[in-house]
């Protein structure tokens, strides 16, 4: 129908007529450009929504799990700290022989860490990491899980002390396997520690010791293992106040 209105403003001269039709081709050109060009954007946009929604979930699962293995990894520096009093000065601090024993334990137990990097990983990957639209945010959250990821192996995050392997060779496997029944609570998605009263006799407690104090690479190791375990959780502590920084800084991506 417009073209065939334009042949014959052309046929008959009406330039002006001519005109009006080229003006309104283009301008419906333009208009349809930028309609879709408005759809493109916001289809964009709520990607990046959806994307920084994403990750500040994740980044909040790394401050919730952290605070969770604070608490349990505290308990276990404050066993190795105990057992490590009594090894260097003899302080039992009115601990009988099975709590002594019990401490050595308890402080080779281990609580892994992984940050959950899925979102950011997926956008890495993809070449995407733009969708964090805010420049300064989209670098800190690129070191937050630079940082993070060098950590799993020289601290708390995925590290095996020697501690735990001369420990648990040393302790007589029912002794062990007592104490983590009793004094251990686990579930898929928690653990703690607890007091308890596991059932070693006082005669096999003694001896337990004196094999734990004859041999040097359990003071040696402790020592190592508690120094790590402290320096540890203060990275830790910095780790989890970063993700709920970060988290804070995603704040578009909250629905409530």
């Amino acid at each position: 129908m417009i073209l065939r209105h334009f042949m014959r403003h052309v046929k008959d001269q009406n330039w002006l007529a001519v005109g009006l039709e080229v003006l309104v081709v283009i301008v419906g050109i333009f208009l349809g450009m930028q309609v879709t060009n408005w759809n493109d954007a916001r289809k964009q946009d709520s990607r990046a929504l959806a994307f920084e929604t994403r990750l500040r979930s994740n980044l909040l699962d790394d401050a919730v799990g952290l605070e969770e293995r604070l608490v349990y990894w505290e308990q276990a520096a404050e066993y190795g700290e105990q057992a490590l009093l009594w090894l260097e000065e003899g302080n039992r601090e009115g601990r009988s022989d099975a709590e002594l024993v019990v401490a050595f334990y308890q402080a080779s137990n281990l609580w892994r860490f992984a940050p959950n990097s899925s979102t950011f990983d997926e956008l890495r990957s993809a070449g995407e990491l733009g969708m964090i639209r805010d420049a300064a945010l989209r670098e800190d959250i690129n070191n937050y899980h630079a940082i993070i990821g060098s950590r799993r192996s020289d601290i708390l995050y995925d590290f095996v002390p020697q501690y735990r392997y001369v420990i648990r060779g040393l302790i007589p496997y029912q002794v062990g396997r007592e104490i983590h029944e009793k004094c251990q609570d686990e579930n898929p998605t928690d653990q703690s520690l607890k007091t308890c009263k596991p059932d070693i006799s006082v005669g096999n407690a003694a001896e337990i010791l004196q094999e734990l104090r004859a041999d040097p690479e359990v003071k040696k190791t402790l020592r190592y293992w508690i120094n790590s375990a402290r320096i540890g959780i203060d990275l830790a502590r910095l780790d989890m106040a970063s993700a709920r920084k970060l988290a804070a800084r995603l704040k578009v991506g909250d629905t409530q």
